[in-house]
């Protein structure tokens, strides 16, 4: 199976599916066919309103809307989702039923006589700035094999290394203290936070708490920090940590 499983102490194996995967890789190839989706302001505030308002309404929590829904709306849910802490916090403060909206768990409805007569969805991230961030994420994907790869011709191989690579990062996570990832470990761990619950899951049972994933750090800090994670990594596991995709 081309699917990644790692053993976390007694719970139950991680799964990373390469089809989780594929689907990130699409949605990145779309937004950089559609540079406005990372630069207009006005047009990224419209997504972000709609976006806003399909939460509110909990329009976004089943399948079948989750399938109509046009791939603006799914990149700027994509984005609120890098954000792990606060998207939890948004969801379950501000949804009805103080639920997490995840593409893999179960949604529960709320009751009609819960519904806020103008029902409100006001994310605690400034979300044109997040989408703007990316810009840097997404140059450094167009340099990357994938980018250009063919997705179905390609050898899967790779992929459970990437995921080894990730869960061994996380491994490293200390609270107050940034640890930073190579490109490829950062491409997992984006495809990752897309299922938020599992996210959480995972990150508690190998870090002992969530490991926030910022992006928002100034440029000044990581080349320290890198360093820092780098000779953590070559001290913990004997091994180099992966060279910095720049």
């Amino acid at each position: 199976s081309s699917n990644a499983e790692v053993e976390i102490k007694h719970d139950e194996p991680l799964k990373i599916t390469f089809e989780d995967f594929i689907d990130h890789i699409l949605l990145l190839r779309k937004v950089i066919n559609h540079s406005d989706m990372t630069q207009d302001r006005k047009l990224l505030n419209q997504y972000i309103d709609e976006y806003c308002q399909k939460m509110a309404r909990e329009e976004m929590v089943t399948d079948d809307q989750r399938s109509q829904l046009s791939w603006e709306i799914l990149w700027i849910w994509h984005v609120h989702r890098l954000h792990p802490l606060a998207y939890y916090n948004d969801c379950t403060s501000q949804l009805p039923n103080g639920q997490l909206v995840d593409p893999k768990v179960q949604y529960v409805l709320s009751d009609a006589s819960t519904h806020r007569p103008h029902p409100s969805f006001i994310p605690s991230v400034n979300l044109v700035e997040a989408v703007i961030r990316q810009r840097t994420f997404l140059e450094k994907f167009m340099k990357h094999c994938l980018y250009t790869s063919d997705l179905q011709q390609m050898n899967r191989s790779f992929f459970p290394y990437m995921v080894k690579n990730y869960i061994s990062f996380l491994r490293l996570g200390k609270q107050n203290r940034i640890i930073v990832p190579t490109f490829n470990t950062d491409l997992i761990w984006h495809t990752h936070l897309r299922n938020s619950t599992h996210y959480r899951q995972t990150s508690i049972a190998l870090c002992g708490f969530v490991l926030n994933h910022d992006d928002s750090i100034k440029e000044d800090i990581p080349e320290n920090a890198y360093k820092n994670t780098s000779d953590r990594w070559t001290s913990t596991y004997h091994t180099n940590y992966g060279q910095k995709t720049r």
